[in-house]
Protein backbone atom coordinates (compact mmCIF):
# COMPACT_ATOMS: atom_id res chain seq x y z
CA UNK A 1 0.00 0.00 0.00
CA UNK A 2 1.22 3.49 -0.87
CA UNK A 3 2.13 5.72 2.06
CA UNK A 4 2.21 9.53 1.97
CA UNK A 5 6.01 9.29 2.14
CA UNK A 6 6.19 7.30 -1.10
CA UNK A 7 3.70 9.52 -2.93
CA UNK A 8 5.61 12.58 -1.74
CA UNK A 9 8.84 11.12 -3.15
CA UNK A 10 7.23 10.36 -6.52
CA UNK A 11 5.67 13.81 -6.90
CA UNK A 12 8.75 15.69 -5.68
CA UNK A 13 11.03 14.00 -8.21
CA UNK A 14 8.64 14.35 -11.16
CA UNK A 15 7.74 17.96 -10.37
CA UNK A 16 11.42 18.88 -9.87
CA UNK A 17 12.20 17.48 -13.32
CA UNK A 18 9.25 19.35 -14.82
CA UNK A 19 10.36 22.65 -13.30
CA UNK A 20 13.91 22.09 -14.59
CA UNK A 21 12.54 21.46 -18.10
CA UNK A 22 10.81 24.86 -17.99
CA UNK A 23 13.68 26.74 -16.33
CA UNK A 24 14.75 28.71 -19.41
CA UNK A 25 11.45 30.06 -20.73
CA UNK A 26 8.87 29.24 -18.07
CA UNK A 27 5.67 27.31 -18.69
CA UNK A 28 2.79 25.47 -17.07
CA UNK A 29 2.99 22.57 -14.62
CA UNK A 30 -0.24 20.60 -14.46
CA UNK A 31 -1.19 17.73 -12.12
CA UNK A 32 -4.26 15.58 -12.61
CA UNK A 33 -5.68 12.48 -10.92
CA UNK A 34 -8.24 10.12 -12.42
CA UNK A 35 -9.42 6.65 -11.45
CA UNK A 36 -10.21 4.06 -14.09
CA UNK A 37 -10.79 0.34 -14.63
CA UNK A 38 -8.18 -1.49 -16.70
CA UNK A 39 -10.17 -4.17 -18.50
CA UNK A 40 -7.73 -5.47 -21.11
CA UNK A 41 -4.08 -4.68 -20.23
CA UNK A 42 -2.82 -6.14 -23.53
CA UNK A 43 -4.45 -3.23 -25.39
CA UNK A 44 -2.97 -0.58 -23.08
CA UNK A 45 0.43 1.04 -22.59
CA UNK A 46 0.87 -1.06 -19.46
CA UNK A 47 0.38 -4.70 -20.51
CA UNK A 48 2.31 -5.87 -17.45
CA UNK A 49 -0.49 -4.80 -15.09
CA UNK A 50 -3.36 -7.14 -14.19
CA UNK A 51 -6.97 -6.02 -14.81
CA UNK A 52 -8.46 -3.93 -12.03
CA UNK A 53 -9.13 -0.48 -10.62
CA UNK A 54 -6.27 2.03 -10.81
CA UNK A 55 -5.43 5.64 -10.03
CA UNK A 56 -3.63 7.64 -12.72
CA UNK A 57 -1.53 10.60 -11.55
CA UNK A 58 -0.45 12.74 -14.50
CA UNK A 59 2.32 15.35 -14.27
CA UNK A 60 2.44 17.54 -17.38
CA UNK A 61 4.84 20.34 -18.30
CA UNK A 62 5.30 22.63 -21.27
CA UNK A 63 9.08 22.44 -21.16
CA UNK A 64 11.80 21.37 -23.58
CA UNK A 65 10.53 17.82 -24.09
CA UNK A 66 12.55 14.61 -24.43
CA UNK A 67 14.18 13.41 -27.64
CA UNK A 68 12.70 10.12 -28.87
CA UNK A 69 16.26 8.80 -29.33
CA UNK A 70 16.80 8.76 -25.56
CA UNK A 71 13.30 8.48 -24.11
CA UNK A 72 13.71 4.73 -23.47
CA UNK A 73 16.79 5.41 -21.30
CA UNK A 74 15.47 8.08 -18.96
CA UNK A 75 14.65 5.63 -16.15
CA UNK A 76 18.16 4.16 -16.11
CA UNK A 77 20.16 4.97 -12.94
CA UNK A 78 22.69 7.82 -13.46
CA UNK A 79 21.33 8.66 -16.93
CA UNK A 80 20.70 12.40 -17.21
CA UNK A 81 20.25 15.00 -19.93
CA UNK A 82 21.17 17.84 -17.57
CA UNK A 83 24.56 19.60 -17.83
CA UNK A 84 27.38 18.27 -15.67
CA UNK A 85 26.88 19.30 -12.06
CA UNK A 86 23.14 19.90 -12.44
CA UNK A 87 21.80 16.39 -11.96
CA UNK A 88 22.66 12.88 -10.78
CA UNK A 89 20.32 10.95 -13.05
CA UNK A 90 18.75 9.23 -10.03
CA UNK A 91 15.37 11.00 -9.80
CA UNK A 92 13.44 8.96 -12.36
CA UNK A 93 15.15 5.76 -11.25
CA UNK A 94 13.84 6.47 -7.74
CA UNK A 95 10.33 7.04 -9.09
CA UNK A 96 10.37 3.82 -11.12
CA UNK A 97 11.59 1.82 -8.13
CA UNK A 98 8.84 3.15 -5.86
CA UNK A 99 6.12 2.66 -8.48
CA UNK A 100 7.19 -0.94 -9.12
CA UNK A 101 7.27 -1.64 -5.37
CA UNK A 102 3.62 -0.54 -5.29
CA UNK A 103 2.79 -2.92 -8.17
CA UNK A 104 2.13 -0.02 -10.50
CA UNK A 105 3.56 1.35 -13.73
CA UNK A 106 4.77 4.62 -15.21
CA UNK A 107 4.56 5.84 -18.79
CA UNK A 108 5.78 8.98 -20.53
CA UNK A 109 4.71 10.96 -23.59
CA UNK A 110 6.95 13.73 -24.85
CA UNK A 111 7.64 15.93 -27.85
CA UNK A 112 10.68 18.14 -28.21
CA UNK A 113 9.72 21.80 -27.92
CA UNK A 114 6.21 20.97 -26.69
CA UNK A 115 6.66 19.29 -23.32
CA UNK A 116 6.20 16.02 -21.47
CA UNK A 117 3.59 14.18 -19.46
CA UNK A 118 4.35 11.36 -17.02
CA UNK A 119 1.52 9.03 -16.01
CA UNK A 120 1.94 7.18 -12.71
CA UNK A 121 -0.52 4.30 -12.51
CA UNK A 122 -1.16 2.74 -9.11
CA UNK A 123 -3.62 -0.01 -8.09
CA UNK A 124 -6.55 1.12 -5.97
CA UNK A 125 -7.28 -0.84 -2.80
CA UNK A 126 -11.01 -1.32 -2.34
CA UNK A 127 -11.01 -1.25 1.44
CA UNK A 128 -11.05 1.20 4.31
CA UNK A 129 -7.84 3.18 4.52
CA UNK A 130 -5.56 1.91 7.25
CA UNK A 131 -2.70 3.73 8.90
CA UNK A 132 0.44 2.33 7.28
CA UNK A 133 3.65 1.89 9.21
CA UNK A 134 6.20 4.55 8.30
CA UNK A 135 3.78 7.05 6.80
CA UNK A 136 4.67 10.74 6.88
CA UNK A 137 2.77 11.51 10.10
CA UNK A 138 4.90 8.93 11.94
CA UNK A 139 8.25 10.13 10.67
CA UNK A 140 10.42 11.49 13.47
CA UNK A 141 10.26 15.28 13.47
CA UNK A 142 13.01 17.53 14.78
CA UNK A 143 14.32 21.05 15.11
CA UNK A 144 17.60 22.88 14.72
CA UNK A 145 19.82 24.09 11.89
CA UNK A 146 21.25 21.56 9.45
CA UNK A 147 23.95 22.44 6.91
CA UNK A 148 23.63 20.60 3.59
CA UNK A 149 26.64 20.50 1.26
CA UNK A 150 26.24 19.26 -2.32
CA UNK A 151 27.44 20.61 -5.67
CA UNK A 152 24.15 19.58 -7.36
CA UNK A 153 21.52 22.36 -6.95
CA UNK A 154 18.65 19.92 -7.51
CA UNK A 155 19.85 17.66 -4.69
CA UNK A 156 20.34 20.70 -2.44
CA UNK A 157 16.77 21.80 -3.09
CA UNK A 158 15.42 18.28 -2.60
CA UNK A 159 17.13 17.78 0.79
CA UNK A 160 16.25 21.31 1.86
CA UNK A 161 12.56 20.71 1.17
CA UNK A 162 12.67 17.40 3.02
CA UNK A 163 14.33 18.98 6.05
CA UNK A 164 11.73 21.75 6.19
CA UNK A 165 8.94 19.16 6.09
CA UNK A 166 10.56 17.46 9.10
CA UNK A 167 10.81 20.67 11.13
CA UNK A 168 14.49 21.55 10.55
CA UNK A 169 16.03 24.77 9.24
CA UNK A 170 18.38 23.99 6.33
CA UNK A 171 21.42 26.05 5.36
CA UNK A 172 22.84 25.04 1.97
CA UNK A 173 26.28 25.29 0.37
CA UNK A 174 27.10 24.17 -3.17
CA UNK A 175 30.84 23.70 -2.68
CA UNK A 176 33.09 22.40 0.07
CA UNK A 177 35.28 25.46 0.68
CA UNK A 178 32.23 27.72 0.95
CA UNK A 179 30.69 25.35 3.49
CA UNK A 180 33.90 25.34 5.51
CA UNK A 181 33.98 29.15 5.62
CA UNK A 182 30.35 29.33 6.75
CA UNK A 183 31.00 26.77 9.48
CA UNK A 184 34.16 28.56 10.66
CA UNK A 185 32.19 31.77 11.24
CA UNK A 186 29.45 30.19 13.40
CA UNK A 187 30.33 26.60 14.33
CA UNK A 188 27.89 26.57 17.26
CA UNK A 189 24.96 27.52 15.02
CA UNK A 190 24.66 24.08 13.44
CA UNK A 191 23.15 20.94 14.95
CA UNK A 192 24.35 18.59 12.18
CA UNK A 193 25.76 18.43 8.66
CA UNK A 194 24.74 16.40 5.60
CA UNK A 195 27.70 16.25 3.20
CA UNK A 196 27.88 14.77 -0.30
CA UNK A 197 30.90 12.54 -0.88
CA UNK A 198 31.64 13.34 -4.54
CA UNK A 199 32.36 17.05 -5.04
CA UNK A 200 34.97 19.06 -6.95
CA UNK A 201 38.17 20.09 -5.11
CA UNK A 202 37.36 18.21 -1.90
CA UNK A 203 35.50 14.98 -1.09
CA UNK A 204 32.85 14.81 1.59
CA UNK A 205 35.12 12.76 3.85
CA UNK A 206 37.91 15.33 3.48
CA UNK A 207 35.48 18.13 4.32
CA UNK A 208 34.25 16.19 7.36
CA UNK A 209 37.82 15.96 8.65
CA UNK A 210 38.25 19.74 8.31
CA UNK A 211 34.90 20.36 10.01
CA UNK A 212 35.88 18.06 12.90
CA UNK A 213 39.06 20.12 13.46
CA UNK A 214 36.82 23.10 14.21
CA UNK A 215 34.15 21.28 16.23
CA UNK A 216 34.74 17.63 16.98
CA UNK A 217 31.28 16.89 18.42
CA UNK A 218 29.24 17.92 15.36
CA UNK A 219 27.10 15.02 14.00
CA UNK A 220 27.65 14.35 10.28
CA UNK A 221 25.83 12.24 7.67
CA UNK A 222 27.75 11.36 4.49
CA UNK A 223 25.56 11.29 1.39
CA UNK A 224 26.64 9.00 -1.45
CA UNK A 225 25.28 6.95 -4.37
CA UNK A 226 28.29 4.62 -4.29
CA UNK A 227 28.47 1.58 -2.06
CA UNK A 228 32.22 0.99 -1.92
CA UNK A 229 32.47 3.21 1.17
CA UNK A 230 31.80 1.19 4.32
CA UNK A 231 30.13 2.40 7.49
CA UNK A 232 33.24 1.35 9.42
CA UNK A 233 35.39 3.59 7.19
CA UNK A 234 33.28 6.70 7.70
CA UNK A 235 32.88 6.14 11.43
CA UNK A 236 36.64 5.87 11.80
CA UNK A 237 36.90 9.58 10.91
CA UNK A 238 33.95 10.70 13.01
CA UNK A 239 31.08 10.55 10.50
CA UNK A 240 28.09 8.96 12.24
CA UNK A 241 26.22 7.36 9.31
CA UNK A 242 25.76 7.08 5.55
CA UNK A 243 22.74 8.51 3.73
CA UNK A 244 22.38 6.57 0.48
CA UNK A 245 21.33 8.16 -2.79
CA UNK A 246 18.65 8.21 -4.05
CA UNK A 247 17.55 9.92 -0.85
CA UNK A 248 14.28 8.75 0.68
CA UNK A 249 12.40 10.90 3.17
CA UNK A 250 11.96 8.14 5.75
CA UNK A 251 15.67 7.25 5.61
CA UNK A 252 16.68 10.91 6.05
CA UNK A 253 14.21 11.41 8.91
CA UNK A 254 15.28 8.28 10.77
CA UNK A 255 19.04 8.71 10.46
CA UNK A 256 19.02 12.42 11.23
CA UNK A 257 16.86 11.89 14.32
CA UNK A 258 19.18 9.08 15.45
CA UNK A 259 22.42 11.08 15.20
CA UNK A 260 20.85 14.09 16.91
CA UNK A 261 19.48 12.13 19.85
CA UNK A 262 22.32 9.65 20.38
CA UNK A 263 24.55 10.28 23.35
Amino acid sequence: MATPTKIHQILMNLCTNAVHAMKQSGGILELRMTDFFLKDPSKSQTPELPPGHYLRISIKDTGTGIDKAIINRIFEPFFTTKPKGEGTGMGLAVVLGIVKSLKGAITVESEVGIGSVFHVILPLVEAKAVKAEGEASELPQGSGTIMVVDDDPDILQLISDMLKSLGYEPVTANQAFGALKIFQIQPSKFNALIIDQVMPTMTGMQLALEIKKIRNDIPILLCTAHHEISIEEVRSIGIMDILSKPILLDDLAGKLHKILTSE
